[in-house]
């Protein structure tokens, strides 16, 4: 099984849609009906529903601090930040391969503490392309 879930497919619910497709599929031999999955980001409840259907989620760091994730997000939550570390962190636990990403127009140093970030979470960091 290879599912790629990323934290656009998260924000946008298209994770509910790949979660219960790939739960529909697995037990096709059992035709009751599952429950949504769709639960807040912030409990990390979530992860272990994504686990049953996911082998990879990449999740975008952006920054590494607050104050810069929050400029540049514009999340709709004052806690979005502290609660995508807590979301990474769980899903690093039950999930084979959980990437954060930053993009390489950051400078060395916000690259290299997004790493220390990234890896003080248990999982790895990826600098992506800017295209």
């Amino acid at each position: 099984m290879y599912t790629a879930v990323t934290g656009t497919d998260l924000c946008t619910g298209r994770a509910e849609c790949i979660c219960e497709v790939r739960k529909r599929n697995l037990r096709s031999e059992n035709p009751r009906q599952y429950e949504r999955i769709g639960k807040s980001l912030s409990s990390t409840g979530y992860c272990s529903e994504l686990a049953e259907v996911a082998d990879v989620v990449s999740i975008s760091l952006n920054a590494p601090t607050k104050e810069s994730y929050m400029e540049i997000t514009r999340p709709q939550f004052e806690n979005a930040f502290e609660g995508m570390l807590a979301f990474a962190q769980e899903c690093g636990k039950q999930i084979p391969k959980v990437k954060m990403t930053v993009v390489d127009v950051l400078t060395p140093e916000e690259i290299e503490a997004s790493r220390k970030l990234a890896e003080s979470v248990g999982v790895e960091l990826r600098v992506r392309k800017y295209v």
